[in-house]
């Protein structure tokens, strides 16, 4: 049987490949190919590990109901990153945007960085035949807040009626129904993985560095900053500050990127 001193709240996660014994006791963890981990809410100085051994990660959030936090979707993307997984955004809700304008404009930017995006309505169907078609042959994992509707897509993606919970007219949040990992088979080679829903999401050993390079689009508009080394933050010459000065930047970009670096740098975790 497994016993070990680490820093993982959680030992085993889902999507791990185990051996055991006679007495089914998990004998030997395999080496993980990818991972999706966060800070423990609970203790900063551990990892929380959301699953193991997947191809993708559909990071899903409503654009109403409770409102998009783009700031969180930007470290869920750092994370995936970070552990080798492809980050897929998934904008839900759109019947309920007052207008597309931002969906319309968080579909181009992360387009323009690579990132694949599906603005969908798990009420309507929109878009779910093309999300639907991305799955084939992969291991993919639904991740979010609560109350942006996983449930919802994964009984249409998976024909299955699980517990949908509502929103909370007070606080504008989801109520938790999924209350634990579950792994779902589609196919032979299609599995997804349903997830409870998170209330924060805290980067776990992300540095500096990756931060910048993730967001590396942010000074194109005008060019490289003259130090090779610039935060964008406080450093002469900075081309970032003279395109956000000029309107020449996504301002939800550039606001998203500070809120991660200021608390990368403060090392402390992120509550919301």
């Amino acid at each position: 049987m497994i016993k070990a001193k680490t820093n993982q709240k959680n030992i085993i996660a889902i999507g791990d490949f185990v051996s055991y014994n006679d007495d089914l006791q998990i004998t030997e963890i395999e080496k993980r190919k990818t991972i999706l981990q966060r800070m423990d809410p609970l203790n900063p100085r551990k990892r929380h590990i959301l699953g193991a051994n997947i191809d993708q990660v559909y990071i899903t959030f409503a654009i109403k109901s409770p409102d998009i936090d783009i700031a969180m979707m930007d470290r869920y993307i750092l994370a995936a990153k970070k552990g080798n997984l492809t980050p897929i955004v998934v904008i839900n809700k759109i019947d309920l945007a007052e207008d597309r304008e931002l969906v319309d404009h968080l579909v181009s930017i992360y387009k323009a960085i690579g990132i694949k995006v599906f603005a969908i309505s798990a009420e309507t169907g929109l878009g779910m035949k093309e999300l639907i078609k991305s799955l084939n042959g992969k291991t993919s994992i639904f991740s979010g807040p609560s109350g942006v509707g996983k449930t919802s897509l994964i009984n249409i993606i998976a024909k299955k009626d699980l517990e949908v919970g509502d929103i909370s007219s007070k606080i504008q949040k989801g109520r938790h129904t999924t209350t634990y990992s579950s792994l779902i088979p589609l196919d032979e080679e299609t599995f997804i993985i349903d997830t409870p829903g998170i209330a924060s999401f805290s980067l776990f050993d992300v540095d500096v560095n990756e931060a910048l390079e993730y967001f590396s689009d942010l000074n194109k508009p005008l060019g490289e900053c003259k130090f090779r080394s610039c935060t964008h933050t406080h450093e002469p010459k900075c081309k970032v500050k003279e395109a956000e000065e000029k309107n020449l930047i996504s301002l939800v970009r550039l606001t998203s990127y500070r809120e991660i670096l200021e608390k990368i740098q403060s090392k402390e975790p992120i509550y919301k």
